[in-house]
């Protein structure tokens, strides 16, 4: 790298810290890896655009922390939530709306669902399983 920072981006990089963390040191290390980035990709400043990848890089390593050690279905509902937010026009549903769906699910023999009622002070939640392999339920989802 070779030039100074393009316009704009000390101004940014302050103001981000200053929002989210209000530490002159998350300044330093936002501008540093926006550095690093720009670098890695032989960049002659580093732009605004670098600082948004910093950030969200930091992001997606403070999410890493926080799940690491967590269950695989724990990740796998949160992966489920992920794609449902990322769809366009969804928006969320209540527990009831989703209880129905699953059960016109069970009913066409796509899902199966099991009632556990736990003994006392347990209390009781429905299982749902596919009846399909995920690999031909995903395929058939994305040709439709």
């Amino acid at each position: 790298m070779r030039g100074e920072p393009e316009d704009g981006v000390i101004a940014k990089t302050a103001a981000l810290a200053a929002r989210e963390h209000g530490d002159a040191r998350k300044a330093m290390d936002i501008l540093y890896e926006s550095g690093r980035l720009a670098e890695t990709e032989r960049a002659d400043r580093v732009t605004e655009k670098h600082v948004d990848d910093a950030l969200k890089r930091a992001e997606i390593n403070r999410f890493q922390k926080l799940v690491s050690g967590r269950t695989p279905h724990v990740k796998h509902i949160l992966r489920a939530l992920a794609l449902l937010t990322e769809q366009a026009g969804t928006s969320p549903l209540s527990d009831d709306r989703v209880q129905r769906l699953l059960k016109d699910q069970s009913f066409l023999g796509v899902t199966e669902s099991e009632y556990t009622g736990g003994g006392h002070g347990e209390g009781s939640f429905r299982v749902h399983r596919l009846l399909r392999s995920p690999d031909v339920v995903a395929q058939g989802l994305d040709a439709t």
